[in-house]
């Protein structure tokens, strides 16, 4: 795998992550929550819980999943626009995030003790955008020693992140 989009957003979200864990006043400085940002306007936030996230599992099953299937998306997206698929790979990430938060905006606006942190939303955006292009393309998982379609896997994805 070369040093593309995916791997450069690895090792941002799991610095940024590190360093919120050991500053607890970065953490709560980017994290998510609609409330705060209605009443300061503290509209980067929309962005920046993306890459804090709420502790080592947390980090690991979702840049895992980024790993598995970021890099596929960029040369498929790359094979459909008959670039290098970098930017339509990187407008899906950002979009996922994006999108997962005025989601979570329009549903926690007025709820201060709402928070939340992470990249679920970018992540489900780049597998689901897989599983659209290849949904029967077979997964293996370490702990599963059977091949699963990615489709399966897309379903146990969001039973987790439920």
């Amino acid at each position: 795998m070369e040093f593309g989009p995916t791997l450069l957003i690895i090792l941002l979200t799991a610095l940024v992550s590190v360093w919120a864990w050991q500053d607890g006043l970065v953490f709560q400085a980017l994290l998510f929550e609609p409330f705060v940002i209605k009443a300061r306007g503290q509209w980067y936030r929309f962005l920046t819980h993306a890459f804090v996230h709420a502790d080592g599992y947390h980090l690991f099953v979702n840049m895992f999943v980024l790993y598995m299937f970021g890099s596929n998306v960029e040369r498929l997206f790359g094979v459909f626009t008959g670039g290098s698929g970098t930017m339509a790979y990187v407008g899906l990430y950002v979009g996922g995030i994006l999108f997962s938060s005025l989601v979570g905006y329009q549903r926690h606006i007025h709820d201060p003790g709402y928070r939340a942190v992470g990249a679920s939303g970018a992540v489900a955006a780049v597998l689901f955008a897989h599983i659209l292009m290849l949904p029967t393309q077979a997964i293996y998982l370490m702990f599963i020693p059977i091949p699963i379609p990615s489709f399966v896997f897309g379903i146990l994805y969001l039973a987790y992140e439920r």
